[in-house]
């Protein structure tokens, strides 16, 4: 099965939080943590928020308007979750400017990713350092991903495996993950395969797809416990699921090759499928494999040929050497292309 816990790693959003939520923030949780905290006394109803009541909102803008840190940053997630990032910063900053952690936050985030202020790596760095410094879990974890990647700071993997893991001791979800990661490959750490498998267990309880798909991956190696092709395909197929296109690509392998599960062709392209679509070159090549062979799809070479293709675009080995054999050139991927079959 195939795993890239580094790369993986690097692919992980640093997740900005709020805090405080009212109803209006309450609409964009998803775009967020996936959390939800207790309403504010004072709010706007939550029916009319959910109706996207313009009294409502004016009743927002005029509390923030007044002052209130709590409004200015929940007027902040208003913008952001209508993509007006120019005036999500504008609020986030000015509730920043009172010390409101949750403003914080979301403000760092805005600066790690570059939307609607320029990006600056440094200026998120040393805001997640205030809030990590005064125990903030969220923080303390992206902080964890910033020293990991080397973003605004020199890379310190000892450093990132510190703050990850005061993350994860306080029952933060990524944090786990990124800790697991890090035992497992023996960044800022000794590597403790053990270890490693606890970690992803924990996160993959509280249903993180990543964490999932590398549980599968410990059980299927017998890395830091006994290896159980059964136990790897449950957490696979928990992971596909999930939509982690990894995931996906391991659930068709497990069907294909009939390990911990009756071998089912069909089964092997509905998850070869699902992860091509989401741009797996992997699974795009493994896709081109079936109709070319015909197996869990009627055989068309033509569609294989398109698969094999894409894969070869997207960088992966094995397409590209098999399209040097076939004589035919690489194309040149086209951004935002997608399949029609």
């Amino acid at each position: 099965m195939r795993k890239s816990p580094s790369s993986q790693l690097a692919r992980l959003r640093c997740l900005p939080r709020v805090f405080g939520m009212t109803v209006l923030a309450l609409l964009i949780q998803v775009a967020f943590c996936g959390n939800v905290f207790s309403a504010a006394e004072n709010s706007v109803s939550r029916d009319e928020a959910l109706r996207w009541n313009a009294r409502a909102l004016a009743r927002l803008r005029a509390v923030a308007t007044s002052g209130d840190a709590k409004a200015q940053n929940e007027l902040g997630i208003y913008y952001y979750k209508k993509k007006s990032y120019l005036m999500a910063y504008k609020w986030y900053r000015i509730s920043a400017s009172h010390g409101y952690a949750s403003a914080e936050h979301n403000l760092a985030y805005l600066f790690l990713r570059g939307k609607g202020v320029k990006r600056d790596y440094a200026k998120a760095l040393a805001l997640f350092t205030k809030l990590a410094v005064q125990g903030d879990a969220n923080a303390q974890r992206n902080l964890g991903f910033l020293y990991y990647e080397g973003l605004g700071v020199r890379r310190d993997y000892r450093l990132a495996f510190q703050w990850s893991k005061k993350a994860a001791q306080k029952g933060d979800t990524k944090a786990e993950t990124y800790l697991a990661y890090m035992y497992e490959l023996g960044r800022g750490t000794k590597r403790n395969y053990r270890r490693a498998f606890e970690w992803f267990r924990k996160a993959a309880a509280r249903d993180d797809a990543d964490a999932q798909n590398d549980l599968g991956n410990a059980y299927l190696r017998g890395r830091g416990t006994q290896r159980n092709p059964v136990a790897a395909c449950y957490w696979f197929l928990k992971s596909a699921k999930n939509g982690n296109p990894d995931a996906q690509t391991n659930a068709g392998l497990t069907y294909k090759l009939g390990t911990g599960v009756p071998r089912n062709d069909a089964q092997a392209f509905k998850w070869f499928r699902l992860a091509a679509d989401q741009g797996d070159p992997h699974a795009m090549f493994l896709l081109s494999r079936l109709y070319q062979e015909g197996l869990g799809v009627p055989m068309n070479a033509p569609v294989a040929g398109i698969w094999l293709k894409k894969a070869a675009a997207a960088g992966y080995g094995p397409a590209k050497r098999a399209m040097d054999k076939l004589g035919l050139k690489i194309p040149v991927t086209q951004p935002g292309a997608s399949s029609q079959r």
